[in-house]
């Protein structure tokens, strides 16, 4: 039984996919830093949204972006870059 238990982590570590971390930088002592968004990630998020999602406050759907993802994934794009370049993020907007 305790053999079980000591094997457990690095089984479950081992079947844990590895990800794209590319726009994550080294940790810094006040923070970290991001590095841009690339039009082919934003856009390959945007079409795997689900369309089933929510539109949340803004009204806005999951089936609508993707559906204007050709048109709205460059302004976009910019918008994300400047607000990490800028170190600028929008406050939540689900406050009323």
């Amino acid at each position: 039984m305790n053999h079980h238990f000591c094997g457990i982590g690095p089984q479950l570590a081992a079947s844990i996919p590895d990800i794209d971390d590319r726009h994550l930088v080294e940790n810094h002592i006040d923070g970290f830093n991001l590095n841009p968004v690339t039009a082919e990630n934003l856009y390959k998020l945007l079409c795997e949204l689900p369309p089933s999602k929510s539109c949340g406050t803004h009204r806005v759907t999951a089936r609508l972006i993707k559906a204007c993802g050709d048109s709205i994934v460059l302004p976009l794009l910019n918008i994300i870059n400047l607000s990490i370049s800028t170190n600028t993020f929008p406050e939540n907007s689900n406050r009323h």
